[in-house]
């Protein structure tokens, strides 16, 4: 193109760009965004003869549409009100979960609050992504921060949530930063991770696969892993199972991943305590994963045991879609292992369909009860057929009644094998075991 042609496409935008300003009211009805004006068509059209890439196309000018800056003032007061509840204090860990209630993920976030508060030069700011109470938040420790985000921040699109969470760590820079179950903190990552991790070290726990009703394995894994892993510091995993299971289905290499293993309080002085005549216990949450309708069919093929099962919905209201027969004593939610009777039990009994490694049998076992259990997921880097009565997953609970039963009928074997169960959680499942793991993860526990 000839440097004259150059210069009349220069001054035409120029000229086209005053009338614009011009034309544009000063004040824009949000409810009838303005369209291109004709004149400018035809201005465009008219330059287009001399300068083709002003209008490629006819139809390129159906493209075009009105652009004003979003005004956001409510994320805006959000992330006021958010810093106002921080304050200004630099925080050495921030760790981030959905909540704080019952569940087997939600202790394992107080397991690493508490190893980080005990830390003398940490100082722990814990966030609350979703909109939901937390009544767990109680067992914080002192001097560890407990901010709800979700509260602050939940009335906002989620679009607007990941913004506000992007620039409180780009401002506010902790040295560490680690997500366990959060969508929003999962999602700041992925489209603001390399920003963030040039001042702070990112990690972010996953434990196991979700499964749709149709058997489709969903979840923070197969939403995140993928596009995050590599902006990650590392992984923590509570199980060496599924981290083999993702590099194989996702290509993540397993590497990336250090196993975790979560501590049990019922270490010292473990005791066998199981009565071969006694009944059997359940406990847990009374959600799809946890198969209530399985735990309801082993009862009716077993109508000579009494099952104590202790339990809530927290997700959905799987039990309430199932009939328990008259030998299951339904009786409701539990705070906390250490509140149940431990002794009259034969066994504890889960019924998992899937699972990572179930605090509940660490406690179980650390309580003096062997395990009968089905054999999915990271359940196996716990239990073996050394140290359990295991099952492969059926829906009729053919095979886990046969293993009660054999439980029952030989006592010493049911005893050798707790034994051996016990052993494995003195060695791996302490506090300072998993202190001693976190020490391998660089920064975590030296910043």
């Amino acid at each position: 193109m000839s440097r004259s042609l150059t210069n009349f496409a220069a001054r035409a935008l120029r000229h086209v760009a005053r009338r614009l300003d011009s034309a544009i009211p000063k004040a824009v009805d949000k409810s009838a965004p303005p369209v291109m004006p004709d004149w400018l068509v035809e201005e465009m059209h008219h330059a287009a003869k001399f300068e083709v890439r002003l209008a490629p196309d006819h139809e390129g000018f159906s493209r075009f549409a009105f652009y004003a800056v979003p005004d956001r003032p409510a994320a805006g007061i959000a992330y006021a009100e958010l810093e106002k509840a921080i304050g200004p204090v630099a925080f050495s860990h921030v760790i981030f979960v959905p909540w704080l209630k019952r569940g087997g993920a939600d202790l394992g976030a107080l397991h690493h609050i508490n190893i980080l508060a005990s830390l003398p030069s940490s100082n722990v700011l814990v966030m609350s992504t979703e909109a939901a109470d937390s009544p767990w938040s109680s067992r914080i420790p002192d001097g560890v921060r407990f901010i709800e985000f979700g509260s602050i921040c939940g009335h906002l699109a989620f679009d607007d949530q990941v913004h506000v969470l992007a620039r409180l760590l780009i401002q506010r820079a902790p040295g560490i930063v680690h997500i366990i179950n959060s969508r929003v903190a999962w999602e700041t990552v992925r489209r603001h991770g390399i920003s963030i991790r040039t001042r702070s070290r990112l990690f972010a726990s996953l434990y196991c696969d979700d499964y749709s009703p149709s058997g489709i394995p969903v979840g923070y894994a197969r939403e995140y892993l993928v596009d995050c892993a590599d902006i990650l510091e590392r992984l923590i995993c509570d199980n060496a199972i599924y981290p083999r299971l993702w590099e194989a289905q996702l290509g993540v290499p397993a590497s990336r991943f250090l196993a975790v293993y979560f501590p049990t309080d019922f270490v010292q002085g473990l005791e066998y305590r199981a009565n071969p005549a006694g009944k059997v216990l359940w406990a847990g949450r009374m959600d799809r994963q946890k198969r209530p309708d399985l735990l309801a069919s082993i009862a009716r093929r077993m109508p000579h045991l009494t099952f104590d099962v202790y339990g809530a919905s927290l997700l959905d209201d799987s039990a309430k879609a199932h009939r328990f027969p008259e030998n299951v004593r339904l009786l409701g939610a539990y705070d906390g292992f250490s509140s149940l009777p431990h002794s009259d039990y034969c066994c504890f009994l889960n019924t998992s369909e899937w699972d990572g490694l179930p605090n509940v049998l660490l406690e179980a076992t650390a309580a003096g009860l062997p395990i009968a259990s089905t054999a999915v997921g990271g359940i196996t880097d716990f239990l073996s057929e050394k140290n359990a009565y295991l099952a492969p997953f059926d829906s009729d609970g053919v095979y886990l009644s046969s293993m009660i039963q054999s439980l029952i009928d030989h006592p010493e074997t049911a005893h050798l094998r707790w034994r051996a169960a016990a052993e494995l959680i003195r060695q791996r499942h302490t506090h300072d075991a998993m202190k001693n793991k976190l020490a391998e993860l660089p920064g975590y526990l030296s910043v």
